[in-house]
C-alpha cells in the first residue's frame, strides 16, 4: 500500500490559499473553458461497452451492458496578472460509473487530480510559414503546457490476489503520479471564424517511486497523446485522441487507445450545454480495470463555460 500522493496536498495547499503572488479566481466567474482540450471537461455520459460481471465472487469476469459515467473536472485557475503569459489550473477530477442494474455502482471510481502550468508562446511565425499555416490560423494561440498527476483507485488490498499472480480487481492498490510536457495550439474564437484545429501533443511519464510497485509488471511507463478538436462551425465541432502506451515491464504489451467524438451545442449564446456522440476503444481508463479492454459508444452532455481569460491572450 502506498502512502497519499504529494500531489493532494500540494493541489489542497493551492485550493485554500492560491499561489503567493497570484489572484485565484472563481470558477463560476472567471473560466477558460478552451485552455483544457474536450477530454478533460468534466461530462455524464450513458453508454454500451464492457462492465463487470454482476457475480460478485467473479469480478475479474466482464459482460456487455448499459452504464452511465460521468466525469466531474472543475477547474479552478491562479491568474498571475492581466499580462502574465502564464496560468495556472487546478482540477480535482473525478470519474465514476454506474451500471443499469439497480443500484451497481462500476468499483472504485478513478481519482484523478492534476496541477497544470500553460505558458504562452509565440505563434505568429507559426501562422504565417508554408508547413504551417493550414493549421496555425492568426486567432490561434500557442502554450507549452506543464503537468502534474495522479491517478488512484482509493483501494489498499493487494494488487494480486494473494498466492496468485491475478489482478484484485475487487479491491486491490492502483495508485501512479506522473508529469506531462505538451505543445497546445487553441483557436481563442471557439469555431467562430470558420473551420479551425485545436490540438495538442504530449509525452507522459509515470514515476517509479510513487507507484504502487506491482504495478511496474503490467502498466506502462511512458504516453505520448495526440489529440485534436475539428471546428467545424461555431456550433459542431469532431475530436479525435490517440493514445500510445509503452513500458518495459515482464508482462507488459505496448498497447493503444483510440477515440472520436461529435458536439453539438445549439444554444451557444443563449446556454452552456451540448450534446455529444463518443466512441472508444482500448484499454479501459478506469484505473485498474485498465488490464481489461473497453470498447463503446456513448451520448451525453457536456457544459461549456464561457468566461474571463485565464491570461493574457
Amino acid at each position: 500500500m502506498k502512502h497519499p500522493s504529494t500531489l493532494y496536498t500540494l493541489v489542497f495547499f493551492l485550493l485554500s490559499f492560491g499561489a503567493l503572488p497570484a489572484v485565484a479566481q472563481d470558477q463560476s466567474t472567471f473560466s477558460n473553458n478552451l485552455l483544457h482540450t474536450v477530454s478533460e471537461r468534466s461530462y455524464i455520459q450513458l453508454m454500451r461497452g464492457n462492465i463487470p460481471t454482476r457475480n460478485q465472487n467473479s469480478s475479474d469476469e466482464i459482460e456487455r451492458g448499459n452504464f452511465m459515467e460521468a466525469q466531474i473536472a472543475p477547474v479552478y485557475w491562479v491568474r498571475f496578472g492581466d499580462s502574465s503569459r502564464f496560468a495556472l489550473s487546478v482540477a480535482p477530477k473525478i470519474i465514476l460509473r454506474m451500471a443499469d442494474n439497480e443500484s451497481f455502482p462500476i468499483k472504485t471510481p478513478s481519482f484523478m487530480p492534476t496541477l497544470t502550468l500553460f505558458q504562452r508562446i509565440k505563434s505568429s511565425k507559426l501562422a504565417s510559414a508554408k508547413l504551417t499555416k493550414w493549421l496555425i490560423k492568426p486567432q490561434h494561440r500557442l502554450f507549452i503546457v506543464y503537468r502534474l498527476a495522479h491517478h488512484s483507485n482509493g483501494q489498499k488490498e493487494d494488487f494480486f490476489v494473494p498466492g496468485t499472480r491475478r489482478i484484485n480487481f475487487g479491491s486491490g492498490n492502483f495508485t501512479t503520479d506522473y508529469c506531462e510536457l505538451g505543445l497546445q495550439w487553441t483557436d481563442i474564437s471557439g469555431g467562430g471564424n470558420g473551420f479551425s484545429i485545436n490540438g495538442r501533443i504530449s509525452f507522459e511519464q509515470h514515476f517509479y517511486a510513487t507507484r504502487e510497485e506491482n504495478l511496474a509488471e503490467l502498466y506502462y511507463n511512458q504516453r505520448i497523446l495526440l489529440e485534436n478538436e475539428f471546428n467545424l462551425s461555431p456550433t459542431i465541432q469532431l475530436a479525435t485522441r490517440l493514445d500510445v502506451m509503452l513500458g518495459n515491464g515482464s508482462r507488459f504489451e505496448p498497447a493503444s487507445a483510440y477515440q472520436l467524438s461529435l458536439e453539438f451545442q445549439p444554444f451557444r449564446k443563449q446556454s452552456d450545454l451540448s450534446f455529444f456522440l463518443r466512441a472508444y476503444t482500448g484499454p479501459d481508463y478506469y484505473n485498474i480495470r485498465y488490464f481489461s479492454d473497453q470498447r463503446f459508444l456513448g451520448l451525453g452532455i457536456r457544459a461549456n463555460p464561457m468566461g474571463k481569460n485565464a491570461l493574457n491572450w
